[in-house]
């Protein structure tokens, strides 16, 4: 069974509700009132009545009338005369307080079946003491729910919801492990996080800054995350994280399920547009190839499906345009972001630049930017156009074709992180050297 506070409260709390009633156990009286034991009872392990006899003894004896004395506990102080009617009237249990080492208690000299416990306390004392003697398994809950080691804290939680349990005894094999607590769930838990395809806190999911960072597996170059511990890496200048990761299968002599291997087969034709992109590396062909062999598939059959089900840039809302593949970050203390569009029709950007334009300026106001950047690129011809919306001049030195204000043409370039990116950190390293 279990025991709470709640079921220590109880037993308490029905000791002040009307005629108390305890599970007298005489050994465990013996023991919680440090008495000595004059006579052994024929009563014992029942679920009995208490009377206290301080009052006056035609009182007592009124009261004691009203009884089944049978199943019933006595305690008074050494006077003779209750004690004496307690016997006639065949108590199961009669406990005298208040007797010093000794003392002999004042009894009557004829035979009978009550159980005579001497108790040094006196009668307060002895009747709390008492209430404390109940054996555990009258108090224990012998219903209680319980949980596996592998159970999820919902399923813990709802426990907690649905019943008065202060505890959930864990269990494995029938072998307690365990006991969670309501107040467990108040204590601070850091979650376990490990980076994939990023190595920044600012481009992590919420809460990442408080989780406990265990490993990083990345293709981008690396930022200022610090962590507690030594932790795995595993980083290697590729096209894409799913390069990576099929490596890491490999390493471990696994071989992934079809369904798996088509998933990061269909990854690695997106991050490195088929190996057309300037990151793709022999390694992401050779992953490709044998994870297209795994899948039962013909890569380039599903490049061209993929390719050819890009969506239209006009059945997107201009806000998913902008911050879909929004990637920030903060460097020589300017604080920037760039979001990536990919579309088979650079025509389709040419008729939302007053719309981009627009939902850049509002987004960086909302999120404190100093210089936000969209990069649309041609994943067919192989050409971007950059859109930039900076609180500065800090675009004025891109080595990039201007058309118009805070639009570029950039021939070639398809990757943020291999192209793009360089080349805005050294506007921003060039920058910050002139000021200082």
């Amino acid at each position: 069974g279990l025991i709470s506070e709640d079921e220590i409260m109880k037993l308490l709390s029905v000791a002040g509700q009307g005629r108390t009633r305890i599970f007298f156990s005489g050994d465990n009286v013996l023991n919680v009132l440090d008495a000595r034991v004059v006579q052994r009872g024929s009563r014992d392990l029942a679920n009995m009545k208490v009377m206290i006899g301080a009052m006056p003894t035609e009182s007592a004896a009124q009261r004691i009338g009203q009884l089944d004395t049978s199943n019933s506990i006595f305690i008074v102080g050494n006077r003779a005369d209750l004690i004496s009617h307690v016997i006639d009237r065949d108590f199961a249990a009669l406990i005298i307080t208040g007797l010093s080492d000794g003392e002999e208690p004042a009894l009557p000299q004829r035979p009978h079946s009550t159980w005579i416990i001497c108790s040094p306390y006196d009668t307060l004392e002895s009747y709390r003491r008492l209430v404390l003697s109940t054996p555990v398994s009258e108090v224990m809950v012998s219903t209680a729910r319980t949980l596996p080691p592998d159970a999820t804290i919902e399923e813990a939680k709802e426990i907690f919801r649905s019943t008065h349990q202060r505890g959930i005894p864990v269990l494995e094999n029938g072998r307690l492990e365990g006991i969670l607590t309501r107040s467990d769930f108040l204590k601070s838990v850091k979650k376990r996080l490990i980076l994939v395809d990023h190595n920044e806190l600012d481009q992590a999911v919420d809460g990442a800054a408080d989780a406990e960072i265990c490993e990083v597996l990345d293709h981008h170059r690396f930022g200022g995350v610090t962590t507690t511990n030594p932790i795995h890496i595993y980083a290697r200048p590729v096209g894409s994280s799913c390069t990576l990761i099929y490596q890491l299968f490999q390493k471990n002599e696994i071989v992934p399920k079809t369904s798996t291997a088509f998933l990061m087969l269909s990854s690695i034709i997106c991050d490195t547009l088929a190996l057309k992109s300037p990151t793709s590396t022999e390694e992401d062909r050779t992953a490709l190839e044998e994870l297209a062999a795994i899948a039962g598939e013909d890569w380039q059959a599903v490049a061209g499906e993929i390719f050819a089900n890009t969506r239209a840039l006009a059945s997107r809302s201009v806000t998913d345009l902008v911050t879909g593949d929004l990637k920030q970050y903060s460097e020589f203390g300017v604080s920037f972001g760039i979001s990536q569009i990919e579309t088979t029709d650079l025509d389709e950007v040419g008729q939302l630049i007053e719309p981009l334009r627009r939902e850049m300026k509002k987004l960086r106001s909302d999120e404190g930017l100093d210089w936000l950047m969209v990069l649309a690129s041609d994943i067919i011809h192989a050409r971007s156009v950059l859109l930039s919306c900076s609180a500065t001049s800090l675009d004025e030195s891109l080595n990039y074709h201007r058309t118009t204000d805070g639009i570029f043409l950039l021939p070639g370039v398809l990757s943020r992180k291999k192209q793009l990116l360089p080349e805005v950190l050294r506007v921003l390293r060039e920058n910050a050297k002139a000021k200082s």
